[in-house]
């Protein structure tokens, strides 16, 4: 970068919203269709990377716009899904210290603003980032190559030519209001426009508007994301749906109200279950997806299904009444079951028809292997529970106890 914004290699993130004359107009959704041709500024949405010690490291191309491409010379297809560093891997020798900057955004929501000129296009650019979300962050850049060329001239110039630059000022000087505009948007965010901005983002179709979870559509995207990191890392990207059984019955007998606070307290409990990069969406009425990424062997999905099943079990206490609830998980993972989006969500189908058969405490997977495992790892819990209760603790059976055939014995003291 040599000290300017990268021309082939721009970090940026804008939040749907573009600057039209001075005023902030919000032109699409997260996760949904953007009017991006129609954006005056290029903008990117990133993923911050941090260690262990929660310092940037790097971040993630999310979504661009054409304006974007046509600023860096890169193709979505060349950005999407990549990090910084593979892309332009000196960017730490830049002037300014973009990772930093944009980390400070991501991590602490604090949005900021810095004035950048670029050598390669001999363009000057006052460049906003703004936190939609803990962990992302949108950049979006605005050319004001014309203001700071007037303002140059006017210094070469240095009063010989009155008449012209006293027009020249006029002309800087509306803009220079135009920039002051935007630059005092920022702290204008810590008052009404800032409350009006986050109620419109907020209102935006990428969130379930009861349990303030994502909904399909950013679901979507956060799987795709997923699945490319995967095809570069070799990690496994697992989905489950959880639907929630006979909930109807609930809503008919005791009220709608009544079942709203429990999909809530059903949707935190999911969300405790889960680890901090892994996402719980709602995708229907009683039904939930869950995100978990970089899994390693499916050995580590079996203690986190447990605990799903067995928090979710728990009586819930609403408004006077205790309430059991059970679910069943269809459970489906990338690379194995699919290879893309669209084929590891139509195999949920055929998955949960068989763990409903099974029982209604039952998750099953789309693959064949892992259900043959799941069902050896349910027996062996079994034999398991069935020690603990008993507290026998010798290798004899009881004399009133005939142990079942590929069941586990029955200790006795």
């Amino acid at each position: 970068m040599n000290g300017e914004l990268p021309q082939n290699n721009i970090n940026t993130k804008v939040l749907r919203i573009v600057l039209l004359n001075g005023s902030a107009r919000v032109v699409s959704t997260l996760g949904g269709e953007l009017e991006m041709e129609n954006m005056l500024s290029a903008y990117a949405y990133h993923r911050i990377i941090t260690d262990v010690n929660n310092t940037p490291i790097d971040y993630e191309f999310i979504e661009i716009n054409s304006a974007y491409a046509r600023m860096t010379g890169l193709t979505q297809e060349q950005l999407v899904g990549r990090r910084i560093m593979e892309i332009q891997p000196d960017i730490a020798k830049a002037a300014i210290n973009w990772l930093e900057f944009y980390g400070h955004v991501a991590l602490s929501g604090q949005p900021a603003v810095i004035e950048h000129y670029s050598k390669s296009s001999n363009q000057w650019f006052l460049v906003h980032a703004y936190s939609p979300e803990k962990g992302y962050f949108v950049v979006y850049f605005i050319d004001v190559t014309a203001i700071k060329q007037r303002e140059l001239l006017l210094e070469k110039r240095n009063g010989l030519l009155a008449k012209s630059f006293e027009q020249s000022a006029a002309y800087g000087n509306k803009l220079r209001k135009q920039i002051e505009k935007i630059r005092n948007n920022q702290e204008l965010n810590q008052g009404a426009l800032q409350k009006q901005n986050e109620q419109q983002i907020t209102s935006l179709a990428y969130r379930d508007s009861l349990t303030n979870l994502p909904n399909k559509n950013l679901f979507l995207d956060r799987l795709n994301t997923s699945i490319s990191t995967s095809r570069r890392t070799g990690a496994k990207v697992v989905v489950v749906l959880v639907h929630l059984n006979n909930f109807n019955e609930i809503n008919h007998s005791l009220g709608y109200s009544l079942g709203d606070k429990i999909l809530v307290e059903a949707a935190n409990k999911l969300v405790s279950c889960m680890r901090d990069y892994d996402t719980v969406a709602r995708v229907g009425d009683d039904k939930f997806l869950l995100l978990l990424q970089n899994i390693k062997h499916s050995d580590e999905l079996f203690p986190i299904i447990n605990r799903i099943n067995e928090i979710l079990g728990q009586t819930y206490s609403v408004e006077g009444h205790s309430i059991r609830i059970t679910a069943s998980m269809a459970i489906s993972i990338y690379p194995d079951d699919g290879d893309n989006s669209e084929e590891i969500l139509m195999n949920f189908d055929k998955a949960m028809v068989k763990a409903k058969e099974l029982s209604k405490y039952h998750y099953y997977f789309y693959n064949d292997k892992l259900n043959e495992a799941l069902q050896q790892r349910i027996k062996l819990e079994r034999c398991l529970k069935r020690l603990y209760i008993t507290r026998n603790l010798s290798y004899t059976t009881s004399p009133n106890t005939k142990p079942r055939q590929k069941d586990c014995a029955v200790f006795k003291r």
